[in-house]
């Protein structure tokens, strides 16, 4: 039987996040899912999202590096979507693996990384998630397929850009941080294929109050969303259950296994 086969990007301290995180467990014990043998930790660095590689320095940078520093950093990164692909190559080639039910989540810094994914490697990802995470990469419309974006309404790195102590869980939140929805929203708006349209639903997630924002409204007639969720009483934090009541990895598999490439 082929298996669905769910990635997931994160942001440093990955081994312990990785140990405490229910994920393996979750997948493991579900028939259907496949847990790959593998984890692999890459470097990640922020810079020019637009250019065809993002260097760790610049050159002029580089040019002030004392003599130790450089050799560490004097190297060319690969393409990091290219090597993603590779990654799935190999999978493919060697494991049990359904290519129409390829998922990727990320976490933070990984977060940006899947919300790349979602504009450049969209024909490979049946669907998407972010977790407190964002690209820099100007927005373009490709396959329309599903995304859910996460945050904590405690997250002090996403609330430091938009001046407030935490976000509010209201219907209103989108009108009354209009920034939250230029910043967040629009580009996936436009990745995804979607309208300006939205339900709203307060959703009790382990006990915890949560805000849902859904977009299902297509303009070229997919059946894709965006969903944004905020998550009482979470800071920057992946929600496990054990650093949070919230198991997202719970939420994500259900969201994930309906979902498959046509």
């Amino acid at each position: 039987m082929l298996k669905p086969c769910p990635e997931n990007w994160r942001q440093g301290h990955a081994a312990e996040a990785g140990r405490k995180n229910r994920a393996r467990r979750r997948l493991c014990a579900d028939p259907r899912g496949n847990q790959c043998p593998v984890r692999v930790e890459s470097k990640w660095s922020g810079g020019n999202l637009g250019g065809s590689r993002l260097p760790l320095c610049t050159p002029a940078e580089l040019a002030n590096l004392p003599a130790e520093k450089l050799a560490l950093a004097d190297h060319v990164l690969a393409d990091d979507t290219q090597f993603i692909s590779k990654i799935l190559d190999f999978m493919q080639n060697n494991y049990n693996i359904n290519r129409k039910r390829i998922y990727a989540s990320g976490f933070s810094n990984g977060g940006g990384m899947t919300t790349r994914l979602s504009q450049e490697m969209s024909h490979r990802f049946a669907a998407i998630a972010a977790a407190a995470g964002l690209s820099g990469l100007p927005p373009q419309p490709v396959r329309p397929h599903s995304f859910v974006f996460s945050v904590g309404n405690e997250d002090d790195r996403f609330l430091s850009m938009f001046n407030l102590a935490q976000f509010p869980l209201s219907e209103t939140l989108l009108t009354d941080v209009p920034e939250l929805e230029a910043m967040v929203v629009d580009p996936m708006l436009t990745i995804l294929q979607l309208n300006d349209v939205h339900t709203y639903a307060d959703v009790g997630m382990s006990g915890t109050a949560t805000s849902h924002f859904i977009f299902a409204d297509s303009s070229v007639g997919e059946n894709n969303s965006y969903t944004m969720i905020i998550i009482d009483g979470l800071g920057h934090q992946y929600p496990n259950g054990v650093n949070h009541p919230v198991v997202l990895v719970d939420y994500l598999w259900d969201f994930f296994k309906t979902r498959q490439l046509p």
